[in-house]
């Protein structure tokens, strides 16, 4: 999982085996939550943090992803940090 602001700078990340993830919000505005995990299909979702809010919950379930084509050379990807972060 991990958390970017609206100009793409990554501001967090977190990984779990418990299935629960909590993150800092540094500050309110408009997030993008990026959740991925092995052999499942990514998922992004738009977070709006009002002034004032202290927490924020988000509930997400990713599908399983097809397995790649036999004879395919594509390899899953984790994310990774925007330059410069």
């Amino acid at each position: 999982m991990t958390l970017v602001d609206e100009h793409g700078v990554q501001h967090g990340r977190a990984s779990t085996r418990a299935g629960r993830y909590e993150l800092v919000l540094p500050t309110s505005g408009v997030w993008l939550l990026v959740i991925s995990a092995p052999g499942h299909v990514p998922s992004a979702a738009r977070l709006v943090a009002e002034l004032g809010t202290s927490e924020l919950t988000h509930d997400v379930a990713l599908p399983v992803g097809a397995p790649p084509a036999s004879g395919s050379s594509a390899t899953p990807r984790e994310p990774q940090p925007v330059a410069g972060s």
